[in-house]
This record gives C-alpha cells, structure tokens and sequence, in this order.
C-alpha cells in the first residue's frame, strides 16, 4: 500500500491521536501551524502545553475534526487568585503535580496563544508528560476555556440532538432573566464528556439557580414547561426508537443551597443576554 493511500485510510480512522483534553505535555514548536510559531516559541520555553480540545474531538477522525489545539503554559511561582478559576477570561493560572515526584508547580495558560496542530502529525506518536493535573483543576479549565470561548464543553453528539429544542429551551429561560443566576447541566455518568452511541440517551438534570431563598410559584411552571419540552421531542422514555435526551428531572435550587460539588460537577450553561445578579435587578447584560 502507498503512504498516500495509507494516509488516506488514517484520516478516516478515529482514536489516532493518543491525547486528552487537560493532558499537559511537552510539544516540538515546528509542530504548530505556521501562524502559531511565535506564540509558543516565545512563551514557552520549556514546550509545556496543555491540551484544550475536547475529547470527542481529539478522537474524531482527520476528516472530520483534522486539527488539535493546545495552549503554551508558562510557569510561574505563586497564583495570582485574579487569574484562578474563570475570574480572568485572558489568562489561567493553576496548580499540576510532578509525575516524577508529586512536587507542587503553578502554570498559567494565556489564551489569546491558543494554537493548532495538524492531526496528521501527531499520529502515532508518544508524549511526555512530565506534569498532570487533578479533577478540580480540570473542571476550572473546562470552564474556563466555556467562558472564554463562549462554547459549551459538551460533546458534538449531544449537540446535534439539543439542537431540536435548543431555541424553544432558552425562549422559556428568557422569561425568567430577572430572577435566574445560573442554568446547570448534569449529566448521568461522565456523558458530558463523551459522544454517546446512538442507542444510548443522554440522561440529563437540570438544575435552576435562583435568587433569594424561595424561588417564585411562576418557577413551578417553568419547571413544566421544560419537562414537557423535552417530553415532546424525545419521548418519555428515549430508549424508545432512537435516543435522544431524558430528562431525569429538572428542579429550582436556590444560589444559598446548592452543593459546591454540584456545582463543581455541573456545565454553566451560557447565553449572551442571561443576567446576572445585580442591584437593583436591571436590564440584561452581555457575558
């Protein structure tokens, strides 16, 4: 078999490149796009990056998805807590740990140095990984990289099946903009982070973050008319001819009782015009 028609098959295989999103690893800069050069050539020294596509994406095949992003990390000393978690959309400063020997060590990830690297010259090959992070600075940058780029960090399947009752959804939120913080997404078993086979559902919670102690009666029919929405067009229970999305439940929690790990574990789910608390209760702002 020629190398072009073998390059050819790759391109259509999924899984060639062995990397996740959140990996940190040392990356040749020749390997960026032209465009990109500069910016890890100057800001990372070391060759430290850490990935930041998605993992369906990473796994898709070159055909479908033929470019891998990462963000050149630079080491600093200590955090700066204006740079921690989502308070910066520029930068993020976060803790990993040695794979050699645990020892504690602080980078920061500017994001206007995102760059791309072509799949097909990743294939095959190993990476070190000298530094890796935990599960809490894992969420951070899945946020983070959410408010930055003003993407959900969900996968391209369950985007394709939300994508049916996407606008009605946020039509019914819209409503609610004055009383509303937050709209959280959990998911059932690690699924936000996976493209589901096409038999198998999304089994989904939604949670209502509102202000104030007791949410208003008109929440109550909020919560309905989402079920139901969602009833609708999926079916009461999609493992019904093809799946879709089920609806475990869908409840109003106030901002003073909702869990931290909940929180934690949930996808902040963002549109332009959703207000955030403020006094006294104004117009919709843009985040």
């Amino acid at each position: 078999m020629s190398k072009t028609t073998d390059g050819d098959h790759r391109k259509k295989q999924r899984g060639q490149v062995r990397l996740a999103q959140g990996e940190i690893i040392e990356l040749d800069a020749s390997l960026a796009l032209p465009d990109s050069l500069g910016a890890i050539e100057s800001s990372s020294p070391t060759g430290h990056v850490i990935v930041v596509s998605h993992d369906c994406d990473i796994d898709a095949s070159s055909d479908r998805d033929p470019l891998v992003e990462f963000i050149p990390l630079k080491e600093v000393k200590k955090l700066d807590s204006a740079k921690t978690h989502t308070k910066s959309a520029r930068s993020l400063q976060f803790e990993a740990r040695s794979s050699e020997n645990q020892q504690t060590v602080f980078f920061e990830a500017v994001a206007p140095l995102k760059f791309s690297v072509r799949k097909s010259l990743l294939w095959g090959r190993s990476f070190l990984r000298t530094y890796a992070i935990g599960p809490e600075q894992l969420l951070d940058l899945v946020d983070w990289l959410s408010v930055r780029y003003r993407r959900a960090a969900l996968p391209n399947e369950f985007e394709k099946r939300y994508k049916r009752v996407r606008k009605q959804f946020w039509d019914l939120i819209r409503n609610f903009n004055y009383d509303l913080l937050e709209v959280l997404f959990l998911f059932d078993e690690g699924q936000e982070k996976r493209d589901c086979n096409r038999d198998e559902p999304y089994v989904l919670s939604i949670l209502l973050v509102h202000s104030g102690i007791e949410p208003s009666t008109s929440f109550e029919l909020l919560i309905t008319k989402i079920t139901s929405l969602f009833v609708s067009q999926y079916g009461a229970d999609s493992h019904l001819e093809h799946a879709g999305i089920e609806i475990r439940n869908c409840t109003a929690v106030s901002e003073y009782a909702l869990p931290l790990a909940a929180h934690r574990r949930a996808i902040q789910h963002r549109v332009d015009w959703l207000s955030y608390e403020s006094d006294p209760r104004g117009p919709s702002i843009g985040v």
